[in-house]
């Protein structure tokens, strides 16, 4: 399973490369851009993405090009542990480098994948 999970679409992305679109499960725009504009540390932002997601109480997913946005009661993290049960989960993003939040989502999908007794 090919996951999105920017805030934004990707430009030249194509829906043939990416099978489930999670806004949710990226940084909220203030967060990136204190990271980008350099006013918070790399550990800060990792901390307070942490945070970000565990807050979470609900997800919105979209799949497929028409798809419309559906709403699950669950976090981003739980919704991706869950699928990970089933099917191996890849996460994308646009950063090419180790300072991309996706390192840390993955972290916490295999921390909750642990709790509900997972296998991936």
């Amino acid at each position: 399973m090919r996951v999105l999970t920017t805030r934004k679409w990707i430009q030249g992305l194509s829906w043939d490369d990416v099978d489930l679109w999670i806004k949710r499960a990226a940084p909220s725009q203030s967060l990136l851009s204190a990271w980008r504009s350099g006013s918070i540390t790399w550990e800060t932002f990792t901390t307070r993405y942490r945070e970000e997601q565990q807050s979470q109480q609900t997800t919105d997913i979209v799949q497929g090009k028409r798809g419309t946005p559906k709403s699950v009661p669950m976090s981003p993290v739980a919704y991706l542990a869950r699928i990970a049960q089933h099917m191996p989960v890849t996460v994308l993003c646009w950063e090419r480098d180790e300072h991309c939040h996706r390192f840390t989502l993955v972290e916490l999908v295999k921390q909750e994948l642990a709790l509900i007794g997972g296998n991936r």
